[in-house]
């Protein structure tokens, strides 16, 4: 089910929201959910958060799944490009 979703072209922004969402989730679901912890771990790691970095600058997807005890959680960014920041022939 989609939660919510935010198109950016900058994957700065994209990487921000993947960031925000993702301590949002967390602290929805509390300190005690394993789900939780590991989320803030992810949001702790430098290199995870470099590799997310450099996944969204590369035009890919990047997600953040965590699923332990009774909570999933699973999101997903990409950069959008808009049709007028192509460039033209």
């Amino acid at each position: 089910m989609l939660i919510n979703s935010h198109g950016t072209p900058s994957a700065l922004l994209a990487a921000s929201w993947l960031r925000g969402q993702a301590d949002w989730c967390a602290g929805q679901l509390g300190r005690d959910d394993v789900s939780s912890r590991q989320l803030q771990a992810w949001l702790r790691n430098d290199t995870a958060q470099w590799a997310l970095f450099a996944a969204l600058m590369a035009g890919e997807a990047a997600h953040v799944r965590v699923c332990r005890g009774g909570s999933s959680v699973e999101l997903h960014a990409k950069r959008v490009v808009s049709a007028s920041a192509l460039p033209t022939a």
